[in-house]
């Protein structure tokens, strides 16, 4: 029984100091009591996360209109209009208003 007390102690003490080591090489690369997958500082407020979504969605929707407006069709950026406000385009075709 005293065998098993004292291979435990050690292997408690053995235990303890890989775990100082790793905790003292965590520190080392993230900072004092820091583990390492802390959320960034802008996202750790629920407040500022939600206004980075926002942000995210506004990009998203400003990407989606300007896909929409270059898809259309070049003749209907390029039509002129006539003193009477018919519109027409480089091919003589009109339109009234």
């Amino acid at each position: 029984m005293k065998e098993d007390i004292v291979r435990l102690e050690k292997e408690i003490h053995t235990l303890i100091r890989e775990a100082e080591r790793a905790d003292a090489q965590d520190d080392r690369t993230y900072g004092k009591d820091k583990r390492g997958d802390e959320l960034p500082a802008e996202l750790a407020r629920r407040e500022s996360r939600l206004e980075k979504i926002k942000e995210a969605k506004r990009a998203l929707e400003e990407q989606i209109i300007k896909r929409r407006i270059s898809r259309r069709p070049m003749h209907q950026h390029s039509l002129k209009q006539d003193q009477n406000g018919n519109r027409y385009s480089h091919r003589g075709t009109t339109s009234s208003r």
